[in-house]
């Protein structure tokens, strides 16, 4: 029979408790007049299609819609789930909202004679998690990262993404971006530094710009690294499997990589 070890290190999540997270505002450039031009019934397919379009591409990367209205939608990456990247995981939609669109382009306009564009932003940091008052008790996000997200949005040019300094700093190791200048935002006493997108690495890791930075020292999880060592001892007369299983950040990938 195979032995099966269970590390466990998954504290309860509550809503009313702070998470990092980032957040995606994505709308489309011309939508009144793209709708006025189409009319009713055509307006409510190009609806549709733009919602489903952005809902994939944010679902795909581990990120969860919150708000939707017509032309743009809301999305946050750390809730409900906490996520290991959520900056990252948010560029990477933001890039493949674009990336979507400007692929369908053509058969969008030979269908409803419209070529829709989106731009996008996006804001990192510490929210409060609250719950909705809905049916399906959904929990979504209040607080300053909130608030960013929306008042830059309208800075986007067409088929752009946007970001804070907070979410530069988070990814610049795999990003190429270029500095889109200090910005006075609605609310906000200090001036915002913002930047654009301007390519992604699409298969780089926080872990791997870690390894090449150099690792430090490595203390604290002898028990783990005793339970996998003897797993492995085992495994030469039957199978073993680890389970390893902890909040994002708490160093699964570190614990996996000092055991090989």
């Amino acid at each position: 029979m195979t032995q099966h070890e269970y590390i466990d290190d998954q504290p309860t999540v509550d809503v009313g408790q702070r998470r990092q997270v980032s957040v995606l505002f994505a709308d489309m450039v011309g939508y009144t007049a793209t709708v006025a031009h189409l009319g009713e019934e055509q307006s409510l397919a190009f609806v549709r299609m733009v919602y489903a379009t952005l809902a994939l591409d944010v679902d795909e990367r581990g990120g969860a819609v919150r708000d939707f209205a017509g032309d743009s939608i809301m999305a946050l990456f750390g809730i409900p789930d906490a996520v290991e990247e959520p900056a990252l995981q948010a560029a990477r939609a933001g890039m493949a909202i674009h990336g979507a669109f400007a692929t369908a382009s053509d058969d969008i306009y030979a269908e409803l004679g419209e070529r829709p564009v989106m731009r996008v932003c996006i804001s990192s940091g510490t929210v409060i998690m609250a719950a909705v008052q809905s049916d399906d008790g959904r929990t979504t996000a209040v607080g300053n990262t909130v608030n960013l997200a929306s008042r830059i949005e309208a800075l986007a040019s067409p088929g752009r993404t946007l970001i804070c300094d907070t979410t530069k700093q988070l990814i610049a190791w795999v990003a190429d971006l270029s500095f889109s200048g200090e910005h006075q935002i609605k609310g906000l006493l200090e001036t915002q530094k913002i930047w654009e997108i301007d390519a992604i690495n699409p298969r780089a890791t926080r872990f791997d710009a870690s390894v090449a930075q150099g690792l430090s020292s490595y203390v604290g999880r002898h028990a783990e690294l005793n339970i996998m060592s003897d797993a492995l001892a085992r495994s030469r007369d039957a199978p073993a499997v680890i389970d390893l299983v902890a909040e994002p950040g708490l160093g699964k990938t570190r614990l996996v990589f000092e055991f090989l």
